[in-house]
Protein backbone atom coordinates (compact mmCIF):
# COMPACT_ATOMS: atom_id res chain seq x y z
CA UNK A 1 0.00 0.00 0.00
CA UNK A 2 1.47 3.52 -0.76
CA UNK A 3 0.53 6.08 2.37
CA UNK A 4 0.26 9.15 2.97
CA UNK A 5 0.67 11.08 6.20
CA UNK A 6 2.47 13.57 8.24
CA UNK A 7 6.01 13.81 9.82
CA UNK A 8 4.68 11.04 12.70
CA UNK A 9 4.46 8.55 9.81
CA UNK A 10 1.30 7.66 11.18
CA UNK A 11 -0.80 6.54 7.78
CA UNK A 12 -4.37 9.47 6.80
CA UNK A 13 -4.78 7.92 4.01
CA UNK A 14 -3.21 5.44 1.23
CA UNK A 15 -4.40 2.74 -1.79
CA UNK A 16 -2.99 -0.86 -2.59
CA UNK A 17 -2.42 -2.64 -5.46
CA UNK A 18 -5.43 -4.07 -6.11
CA UNK A 19 -7.42 -0.94 -6.22
CA UNK A 20 -8.69 -0.73 -2.35
CA UNK A 21 -8.20 3.07 -0.40
CA UNK A 22 -8.68 4.57 2.39
CA UNK A 23 -8.87 7.95 4.57
CA UNK A 24 -9.74 9.30 7.40
CA UNK A 25 -11.50 12.34 8.70
CA UNK A 26 -10.94 13.77 12.71
CA UNK A 27 -14.28 13.68 15.24
CA UNK A 28 -14.57 14.97 18.51
CA UNK A 29 -14.78 11.77 20.95
CA UNK A 30 -16.93 9.10 20.49
CA UNK A 31 -18.13 6.56 22.93
CA UNK A 32 -17.47 2.75 21.32
CA UNK A 33 -19.36 -0.26 22.94
CA UNK A 34 -17.02 -3.02 24.35
CA UNK A 35 -17.45 -6.62 22.53
CA UNK A 36 -15.66 -9.05 24.63
CA UNK A 37 -16.33 -11.84 22.60
CA UNK A 38 -14.45 -10.91 19.51
CA UNK A 39 -10.81 -10.76 19.30
CA UNK A 40 -9.19 -6.91 19.76
CA UNK A 41 -7.27 -5.43 17.00
CA UNK A 42 -3.60 -6.69 18.16
CA UNK A 43 -2.03 -3.87 15.88
CA UNK A 44 -3.33 -0.88 13.84
CA UNK A 45 -6.36 -1.36 11.80
CA UNK A 46 -4.94 0.26 8.79
CA UNK A 47 -2.29 -2.79 8.54
CA UNK A 48 -5.30 -5.26 8.00
CA UNK A 49 -6.16 -2.68 4.36
CA UNK A 50 -3.15 -4.08 2.64
CA UNK A 51 -4.48 -7.26 1.76
CA UNK A 52 -7.94 -6.44 1.60
CA UNK A 53 -9.12 -5.68 -2.05
CA UNK A 54 -13.12 -5.80 -1.26
CA UNK A 55 -14.89 -2.97 0.68
CA UNK A 56 -17.26 -6.19 1.71
CA UNK A 57 -13.94 -7.49 3.20
CA UNK A 58 -13.36 -3.99 5.32
CA UNK A 59 -16.82 -4.34 6.59
CA UNK A 60 -16.83 -7.96 7.53
CA UNK A 61 -13.67 -7.04 9.85
CA UNK A 62 -14.72 -4.31 10.96
CA UNK A 63 -17.72 -6.41 12.36
CA UNK A 64 -15.37 -9.22 13.92
CA UNK A 65 -13.23 -7.14 16.03
CA UNK A 66 -13.71 -5.55 19.41
CA UNK A 67 -12.73 -1.48 19.40
CA UNK A 68 -11.19 0.79 21.64
CA UNK A 69 -13.96 2.73 24.31
CA UNK A 70 -13.76 5.85 22.08
CA UNK A 71 -13.22 6.83 18.21
CA UNK A 72 -12.06 9.92 17.39
CA UNK A 73 -12.28 9.58 13.36
CA UNK A 74 -14.39 7.86 10.78
CA UNK A 75 -12.80 5.68 8.25
CA UNK A 76 -13.90 6.09 4.34
CA UNK A 77 -12.99 2.49 2.13
CA UNK A 78 -13.53 2.27 -1.41
CA UNK A 79 -12.41 -0.32 -3.72
CA UNK A 80 -11.93 -0.23 -7.71
CA UNK A 81 -15.39 -1.69 -7.89
CA UNK A 82 -17.10 1.52 -7.57
CA UNK A 83 -18.37 0.07 -3.92
CA UNK A 84 -17.68 2.54 -0.93
CA UNK A 85 -18.65 2.86 2.69
CA UNK A 86 -17.77 5.66 5.54
CA UNK A 87 -17.61 3.82 9.02
CA UNK A 88 -18.23 5.79 12.39
CA UNK A 89 -19.71 5.51 15.91
CA UNK A 90 -23.09 5.64 16.28
CA UNK A 91 -24.63 7.61 18.84
CA UNK A 92 -25.56 4.21 20.26
CA UNK A 93 -22.10 3.66 20.64
CA UNK A 94 -21.41 0.43 18.00
CA UNK A 95 -20.23 0.99 14.77
CA UNK A 96 -21.89 2.22 12.13
CA UNK A 97 -21.70 1.79 8.08
CA UNK A 98 -22.80 4.53 5.86
CA UNK A 99 -23.01 2.55 2.01
CA UNK A 100 -23.04 4.63 -1.14
CA UNK A 101 -26.16 3.73 -3.28
CA UNK A 102 -25.56 1.21 -6.03
CA UNK A 103 -24.37 2.17 -9.91
CA UNK A 104 -23.55 6.21 -10.25
CA UNK A 105 -24.12 7.61 -6.30
CA UNK A 106 -21.73 9.08 -4.77
CA UNK A 107 -20.65 9.79 -0.57
CA UNK A 108 -19.23 12.92 0.45
CA UNK A 109 -17.81 13.23 4.23
CA UNK A 110 -16.30 16.09 6.38
CA UNK A 111 -16.22 16.90 9.82
CA UNK A 112 -18.79 15.44 10.98
CA UNK A 113 -20.29 12.02 11.89
CA UNK A 114 -22.64 10.39 9.10
CA UNK A 115 -24.16 8.80 11.83
CA UNK A 116 -24.33 11.12 14.16
CA UNK A 117 -24.43 14.92 13.17
CA UNK A 118 -24.04 15.83 16.42
CA UNK A 119 -20.48 14.44 16.91
CA UNK A 120 -17.94 16.86 14.35
CA UNK A 121 -19.09 20.30 13.04
CA UNK A 122 -22.56 19.98 11.50
CA UNK A 123 -23.75 21.62 9.55
CA UNK A 124 -20.72 21.82 7.00
CA UNK A 125 -20.01 24.09 4.15
CA UNK A 126 -17.50 22.12 2.23
CA UNK A 127 -19.82 19.11 2.80
CA UNK A 128 -22.62 20.73 0.62
CA UNK A 129 -20.41 22.17 -1.69
CA UNK A 130 -18.45 18.93 -2.72
CA UNK A 131 -22.23 17.36 -2.54
CA UNK A 132 -23.56 19.99 -4.78
CA UNK A 133 -21.18 19.98 -6.84
CA UNK A 134 -20.56 16.10 -7.46
CA UNK A 135 -25.06 16.08 -8.27
CA UNK A 136 -23.80 18.34 -11.06
CA UNK A 137 -21.80 15.39 -12.55
CA UNK A 138 -24.54 13.69 -14.51
CA UNK A 139 -23.02 11.63 -17.42
CA UNK A 140 -19.62 10.00 -16.88
CA UNK A 141 -18.03 13.13 -19.16
CA UNK A 142 -18.15 15.16 -16.54
CA UNK A 143 -16.42 12.85 -14.17
CA UNK A 144 -12.75 13.98 -14.83
CA UNK A 145 -9.80 14.33 -12.89
CA UNK A 146 -9.64 17.87 -13.37
CA UNK A 147 -13.30 18.56 -12.15
CA UNK A 148 -12.62 16.17 -9.08
CA UNK A 149 -9.43 18.64 -8.64
CA UNK A 150 -11.82 21.62 -8.69
CA UNK A 151 -14.03 20.08 -6.09
CA UNK A 152 -10.80 19.83 -3.87
CA UNK A 153 -10.26 23.66 -4.69
CA UNK A 154 -13.47 24.59 -3.63
CA UNK A 155 -13.30 23.14 -0.37
CA UNK A 156 -9.94 23.58 0.74
CA UNK A 157 -9.24 24.97 4.19
CA UNK A 158 -6.74 28.09 4.43
CA UNK A 159 -6.10 30.17 7.85
CA UNK A 160 -3.46 30.74 9.96
CA UNK A 161 -2.82 27.44 10.85
CA UNK A 162 -5.84 24.89 9.35
CA UNK A 163 -4.62 24.43 6.16
CA UNK A 164 -5.38 21.82 3.64
CA UNK A 165 -1.62 20.42 3.44
CA UNK A 166 -2.24 18.23 0.49
CA UNK A 167 -4.87 16.55 -1.46
CA UNK A 168 -4.82 13.73 -3.40
CA UNK A 169 -7.06 11.71 -6.24
CA UNK A 170 -7.36 8.17 -6.13
CA UNK A 171 -8.19 6.30 -9.69
CA UNK A 172 -8.48 3.07 -8.10
CA UNK A 173 -9.35 1.12 -11.61
CA UNK A 174 -6.16 2.21 -13.04
CA UNK A 175 -4.06 2.62 -9.86
CA UNK A 176 -3.08 6.34 -10.80
CA UNK A 177 -2.95 8.84 -7.79
CA UNK A 178 -3.53 12.49 -8.49
CA UNK A 179 -1.27 14.40 -5.43
CA UNK A 180 -1.41 18.23 -4.65
CA UNK A 181 0.96 20.11 -2.42
CA UNK A 182 -0.79 22.76 0.01
CA UNK A 183 -3.78 24.26 -2.01
CA UNK A 184 -2.04 24.87 -4.92
CA UNK A 185 -4.27 22.90 -7.71
CA UNK A 186 -1.67 24.73 -10.72
CA UNK A 187 0.24 21.80 -10.41
CA UNK A 188 -0.20 17.78 -9.98
CA UNK A 189 2.40 15.22 -9.26
CA UNK A 190 1.08 11.66 -11.51
CA UNK A 191 2.30 8.62 -9.36
CA UNK A 192 1.83 5.05 -10.44
CA UNK A 193 0.98 2.65 -7.40
CA UNK A 194 2.51 -0.19 -8.81
CA UNK A 195 5.96 1.81 -9.73
CA UNK A 196 5.80 3.26 -6.13
CA UNK A 197 5.38 0.02 -4.50
CA UNK A 198 8.13 -1.45 -6.63
CA UNK A 199 10.50 1.20 -4.63
CA UNK A 200 8.83 -0.23 -1.26
CA UNK A 201 9.70 0.21 1.18
CA UNK A 202 11.06 3.82 0.97
CA UNK A 203 9.88 6.99 2.17
CA UNK A 204 9.60 10.39 0.47
CA UNK A 205 8.72 13.90 1.58
CA UNK A 206 5.47 15.29 -0.54
CA UNK A 207 7.31 18.60 -0.92
CA UNK A 208 10.24 16.98 -3.04
CA UNK A 209 7.99 15.63 -5.63
CA UNK A 210 6.93 18.97 -6.34
CA UNK A 211 8.88 22.21 -8.38
CA UNK A 212 10.82 24.01 -6.16
CA UNK A 213 8.80 27.58 -7.12
CA UNK A 214 5.80 25.76 -5.98
CA UNK A 215 6.90 24.49 -2.80
CA UNK A 216 8.44 27.90 -1.86
CA UNK A 217 4.89 29.87 -2.54
CA UNK A 218 3.47 26.99 -0.29
CA UNK A 219 5.83 28.00 2.14
CA UNK A 220 5.60 31.94 1.82
CA UNK A 221 2.13 31.82 2.47
CA UNK A 222 2.64 29.46 5.60
CA UNK A 223 4.22 32.14 7.22
CA UNK A 224 2.30 35.28 6.50
CA UNK A 225 -0.40 33.53 8.28
CA UNK A 226 1.85 32.45 10.83
CA UNK A 227 3.18 36.18 11.28
CA UNK A 228 -0.14 36.65 11.96
CA UNK A 229 -0.47 34.43 14.75
CA UNK A 230 2.29 35.96 16.02
CA UNK A 231 1.40 39.44 16.27
CA UNK A 232 -1.81 38.54 17.51
CA UNK A 233 0.26 36.79 20.78
CA UNK A 234 2.38 39.67 21.57
CA UNK A 235 -0.66 42.12 21.06
CA UNK A 236 -2.14 39.95 24.23
CA UNK A 237 1.15 39.41 25.97
CA UNK A 238 1.60 43.05 26.05
CA UNK A 239 -2.18 43.61 26.91
CA UNK A 240 -1.49 41.49 30.14
CA UNK A 241 1.75 43.47 30.92
CA UNK A 242 -0.13 46.30 30.78
CA UNK A 243 -2.82 44.94 33.06
CA UNK A 244 -0.37 43.64 35.78
CA UNK A 245 1.42 46.82 35.84
CA UNK A 246 -2.20 48.53 36.22
CA UNK A 247 -3.09 46.27 38.94
CA UNK A 248 0.31 46.83 40.64
CA UNK A 249 -0.13 50.72 40.82
CA UNK A 250 -3.63 50.22 42.19
CA UNK A 251 -2.52 48.24 44.93
CA UNK A 252 0.27 50.44 45.43
CA UNK A 253 -2.16 53.18 45.81
CA UNK A 254 -3.99 51.49 48.69
CA UNK A 255 -0.90 50.48 50.20
CA UNK A 256 0.80 54.22 50.78
CA UNK A 257 -1.93 56.86 49.47
CA UNK A 258 -5.69 56.03 50.15
CA UNK A 259 -6.99 53.47 52.66
CA UNK A 260 -9.78 51.72 51.28
CA UNK A 261 -11.61 48.75 53.30
CA UNK A 262 -9.56 45.61 52.14
CA UNK A 263 -13.13 44.06 50.72
CA UNK A 264 -12.79 46.80 48.02
CA UNK A 265 -9.24 46.84 47.66
CA UNK A 266 -10.49 43.36 46.07
CA UNK A 267 -13.01 44.47 43.77
CA UNK A 268 -11.08 46.65 42.59
CA UNK A 269 -7.68 44.88 42.06
CA UNK A 270 -10.29 42.15 39.94
CA UNK A 271 -11.60 45.21 38.21
CA UNK A 272 -8.28 45.86 37.23
CA UNK A 273 -7.05 43.22 36.53
CA UNK A 274 -10.39 41.96 34.33
CA UNK A 275 -9.93 45.79 32.38
CA UNK A 276 -6.54 46.73 32.66
CA UNK A 277 -5.73 50.08 32.74
CA UNK A 278 -9.52 51.27 32.13
CA UNK A 279 -10.10 49.81 35.59
CA UNK A 280 -7.11 52.02 36.79
CA UNK A 281 -8.35 55.09 35.26
CA UNK A 282 -12.06 54.47 36.19
CA UNK A 283 -11.06 53.85 40.00
CA UNK A 284 -8.96 57.11 39.76
CA UNK A 285 -11.83 59.03 38.51
CA UNK A 286 -14.63 57.86 40.20
CA UNK A 287 -13.82 56.49 43.90
CA UNK A 288 -10.94 57.77 44.83
CA UNK A 289 -11.22 61.45 44.26
CA UNK A 290 -14.17 61.17 46.40
CA UNK A 291 -12.81 59.95 49.64
CA UNK A 292 -9.15 61.59 49.01
CA UNK A 293 -11.39 65.06 49.40
CA UNK A 294 -13.82 64.43 52.11
CA UNK A 295 -14.01 67.96 53.35
CA UNK A 296 -14.94 69.13 49.95
CA UNK A 297 -17.82 66.54 50.09
CA UNK A 298 -16.84 65.53 46.29
CA UNK A 299 -19.82 63.99 43.79
CA UNK A 300 -18.86 62.67 41.23
CA UNK A 301 -21.46 62.55 37.78
CA UNK A 302 -24.22 60.15 37.27
CA UNK A 303 -22.47 58.77 34.07
CA UNK A 304 -18.82 58.33 35.73
CA UNK A 305 -21.50 56.23 38.72
CA UNK A 306 -22.92 54.41 35.91
CA UNK A 307 -19.43 53.81 34.69
CA UNK A 308 -18.39 52.36 37.88
CA UNK A 309 -21.40 49.84 38.70
CA UNK A 310 -21.03 48.51 35.45
CA UNK A 311 -17.48 47.87 35.35
CA UNK A 312 -18.38 46.25 38.59
CA UNK A 313 -21.55 44.24 37.38
CA UNK A 314 -19.77 43.12 34.77
CA UNK A 315 -16.84 41.27 37.23
CA UNK A 316 -18.73 37.83 38.52
CA UNK A 317 -20.68 36.99 35.42
CA UNK A 318 -17.13 37.69 33.10
CA UNK A 319 -15.56 35.32 35.62
CA UNK A 320 -18.54 32.66 35.30
CA UNK A 321 -18.31 32.97 31.69
CA UNK A 322 -14.92 32.62 31.45
CA UNK A 323 -14.99 29.03 33.54
CA UNK A 324 -18.24 28.05 30.81
CA UNK A 325 -16.05 28.51 27.84
CA UNK A 326 -12.96 26.78 29.46
CA UNK A 327 -14.98 23.69 30.70
CA UNK A 328 -15.80 23.18 27.01
CA UNK A 329 -12.13 22.25 26.62
CA UNK A 330 -11.08 20.91 30.22
CA UNK A 331 -14.45 18.69 30.93
CA UNK A 332 -16.91 18.05 28.26
CA UNK A 333 -16.54 19.78 24.88
CA UNK A 334 -19.26 21.55 23.01
CA UNK A 335 -19.90 18.86 20.29
CA UNK A 336 -20.43 16.30 23.37
CA UNK A 337 -22.74 18.51 25.48
CA UNK A 338 -26.56 18.40 25.52
CA UNK A 339 -28.71 21.81 24.76
CA UNK A 340 -29.22 21.45 28.67
CA UNK A 341 -25.73 21.13 29.32
CA UNK A 342 -24.69 23.93 27.88
CA UNK A 343 -27.28 26.43 29.12
CA UNK A 344 -26.44 25.79 32.37
CA UNK A 345 -22.90 26.72 31.42
CA UNK A 346 -23.31 29.53 29.48
CA UNK A 347 -26.49 31.12 31.94
CA UNK A 348 -26.08 29.42 35.41
CA UNK A 349 -21.74 29.70 35.97
CA UNK A 350 -22.39 33.13 35.52
CA UNK A 351 -25.34 33.72 37.16
CA UNK A 352 -23.85 31.74 40.39
CA UNK A 353 -20.67 33.19 40.28
CA UNK A 354 -21.93 36.69 39.87
CA UNK A 355 -25.07 36.62 42.62
CA UNK A 356 -23.62 33.76 45.12
CA UNK A 357 -20.10 34.52 45.03
CA UNK A 358 -19.28 37.95 43.97
CA UNK A 359 -22.17 39.64 45.20
CA UNK A 360 -24.17 38.57 47.96
CA UNK A 361 -21.24 37.75 50.46
CA UNK A 362 -20.34 41.84 49.08
CA UNK A 363 -24.09 42.60 50.19
CA UNK A 364 -23.98 40.25 53.65
CA UNK A 365 -20.64 42.03 54.58
CA UNK A 366 -21.27 46.14 54.27
CA UNK A 367 -25.70 45.71 54.90
CA UNK A 368 -25.18 43.62 57.42
CA UNK A 369 -27.54 41.14 56.37
CA UNK A 370 -27.99 37.82 56.06
CA UNK A 371 -26.79 35.60 53.34
CA UNK A 372 -29.87 33.99 51.95
CA UNK A 373 -31.61 37.39 52.69
CA UNK A 374 -28.98 39.31 50.42
CA UNK A 375 -29.22 36.56 47.85
CA UNK A 376 -32.75 37.28 47.63
CA UNK A 377 -32.26 40.72 47.72
CA UNK A 378 -29.94 41.01 44.59
CA UNK A 379 -31.82 38.32 42.61
CA UNK A 380 -33.89 40.08 40.59
CA UNK A 381 -31.58 43.03 39.68
CA UNK A 382 -29.01 40.53 39.12
CA UNK A 383 -30.78 38.68 36.51
CA UNK A 384 -31.26 41.86 34.75
CA UNK A 385 -28.50 42.84 34.45
CA UNK A 386 -26.66 39.66 34.05
CA UNK A 387 -29.64 39.42 30.80
CA UNK A 388 -27.70 42.55 29.31
CA UNK A 389 -24.41 41.46 30.38
CA UNK A 390 -24.45 37.97 28.41
CA UNK A 391 -26.41 39.72 25.62
CA UNK A 392 -23.15 41.59 24.54
CA UNK A 393 -20.67 39.13 25.83
CA UNK A 394 -21.77 35.55 24.47
CA UNK A 395 -21.89 36.63 20.59
CA UNK A 396 -18.38 38.61 20.99
CA UNK A 397 -16.75 35.94 23.13
CA UNK A 398 -18.43 33.08 20.85
CA UNK A 399 -16.93 34.36 17.71
CA UNK A 400 -13.84 35.15 18.53
CA UNK A 401 -13.04 32.04 20.01
CA UNK A 402 -14.60 30.54 16.91
CA UNK A 403 -11.96 32.60 14.81
CA UNK A 404 -9.18 32.07 16.63
CA UNK A 405 -9.80 28.13 16.05
CA UNK A 406 -10.73 27.84 12.56
CA UNK A 407 -8.43 30.35 11.28
CA UNK A 408 -5.45 30.47 13.47
CA UNK A 409 -5.86 26.80 15.31
CA UNK A 410 -5.79 28.29 18.80
CA UNK A 411 -7.84 26.48 21.18
CA UNK A 412 -8.62 26.98 24.83
CA UNK A 413 -7.47 28.69 28.00
CA UNK A 414 -3.72 28.00 28.17
CA UNK A 415 -4.07 30.34 24.62
CA UNK A 416 -3.67 34.01 25.35
CA UNK A 417 -5.96 35.11 22.61
CA UNK A 418 -8.80 32.94 24.72
CA UNK A 419 -8.35 35.50 27.22
CA UNK A 420 -7.80 38.19 24.66
CA UNK A 421 -11.93 37.36 23.47
CA UNK A 422 -12.76 37.36 27.13
CA UNK A 423 -11.68 40.57 27.45
CA UNK A 424 -13.48 42.09 24.05
CA UNK A 425 -16.58 40.14 25.47
CA UNK A 426 -16.28 41.91 28.65
CA UNK A 427 -16.12 45.18 27.05
CA UNK A 428 -19.14 44.53 24.69
CA UNK A 429 -21.05 43.48 28.01
CA UNK A 430 -19.66 47.11 29.61
CA UNK A 431 -21.60 49.02 26.48
CA UNK A 432 -24.94 46.63 26.89
CA UNK A 433 -25.58 47.20 30.14
CA UNK A 434 -24.35 51.02 31.16
CA UNK A 435 -27.29 52.57 29.02
CA UNK A 436 -29.02 50.60 31.73
CA UNK A 437 -26.71 51.67 34.38
CA UNK A 438 -27.39 54.85 33.77
CA UNK A 439 -30.39 54.99 33.43
CA UNK A 440 -30.96 53.77 36.87
CA UNK A 441 -28.22 56.18 38.32
CA UNK A 442 -30.28 59.27 36.60
CA UNK A 443 -33.07 57.56 38.72
CA UNK A 444 -32.22 56.45 41.86
CA UNK A 445 -34.36 58.13 44.16
CA UNK A 446 -37.20 55.84 42.51
CA UNK A 447 -35.08 53.25 42.16
CA UNK A 448 -32.88 52.76 45.22
CA UNK A 449 -30.13 49.84 45.15
CA UNK A 450 -29.97 49.91 41.27
CA UNK A 451 -27.05 47.79 40.59
CA UNK A 452 -23.63 47.38 42.92
CA UNK A 453 -22.69 49.46 45.92
CA UNK A 454 -23.09 52.65 46.39
CA UNK A 455 -20.35 54.13 48.52
CA UNK A 456 -20.45 57.13 50.03
CA UNK A 457 -17.13 59.88 51.33
CA UNK A 458 -17.30 57.30 54.90
CA UNK A 459 -16.95 54.11 52.64
CA UNK A 460 -20.29 53.18 53.81
CA UNK A 461 -22.92 51.75 51.74
CA UNK A 462 -26.20 53.73 50.69
CA UNK A 463 -28.73 51.92 52.86
CA UNK A 464 -32.28 51.86 51.36
CA UNK A 465 -35.49 50.64 52.47
CA UNK A 466 -36.50 49.16 49.36
CA UNK A 467 -34.91 46.72 46.13
CA UNK A 468 -35.59 46.09 42.90
CA UNK A 469 -38.57 43.20 42.76
CA UNK A 470 -40.04 41.71 39.96
CA UNK A 471 -43.48 43.64 41.28
CA UNK A 472 -41.60 47.20 40.46
CA UNK A 473 -39.31 46.23 37.48
CA UNK A 474 -41.03 43.21 35.12
CA UNK A 475 -41.21 45.62 32.22
CA UNK A 476 -37.32 45.56 32.38
CA UNK A 477 -37.29 42.01 33.54
CA UNK A 478 -39.06 41.05 30.64
CA UNK A 479 -37.11 43.58 27.74
CA UNK A 480 -33.65 42.10 29.64
CA UNK A 481 -34.92 38.38 28.19
CA UNK A 482 -35.79 39.80 24.94
CA UNK A 483 -32.85 41.24 24.06
CA UNK A 484 -30.75 38.60 25.41
CA UNK A 485 -32.71 36.27 22.96
CA UNK A 486 -32.44 38.42 19.89
CA UNK A 487 -28.58 38.31 20.79
CA UNK A 488 -28.69 34.61 20.72
CA UNK A 489 -30.57 34.38 17.34
CA UNK A 490 -27.53 36.42 15.80
CA UNK A 491 -25.40 34.77 17.54
CA UNK A 492 -26.40 30.98 15.72
CA UNK A 493 -27.29 32.87 12.82
CA UNK A 494 -24.12 33.63 12.20
CA UNK A 495 -22.08 30.62 13.20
Amino acid sequence: MVYFGFDNFWPQGGINEKGLAFDVNALPKSHVNPHPEFPKIDYPFYKNLEKYSMVEEVINAVKSHSWKKAWRAQLHVADRTGNAVVISAGPDGEIVFARKQRGDGFLVSTNFNLANHANGRYPCRRYDTATEMLEKVDIEGKLTVEYIQSILDAVHQEGASVNTVYSNIFDLKNGIIYLYLWHQFYEVVQLNVLNELAKAPSKSRIEDLFLQETVDKAKKQNFEYQKKIIVWKRVGWIWIFISAVSAFLLIWDFKHQTKVPWRIQIVWVMVTILYGPIGLVTYMVTYRQTIRHVDRKTKIANWQQALRETLFSVVGPAIGLSLAFASFYLVLSFSESTIWSVAARLYGLPLLVGLFLYRAPLIEYFFERRYWHAVHRRLISEVILQNFILSGMLPIVSVLIVYCEKNMGLRGPENVLFWGAIFVGCIAGVLTVFPCNLFIAHYRASLPESSVLAYQNNHQIKKTSNSITLHNSWILFLCSFIILGCSLFILFSSL
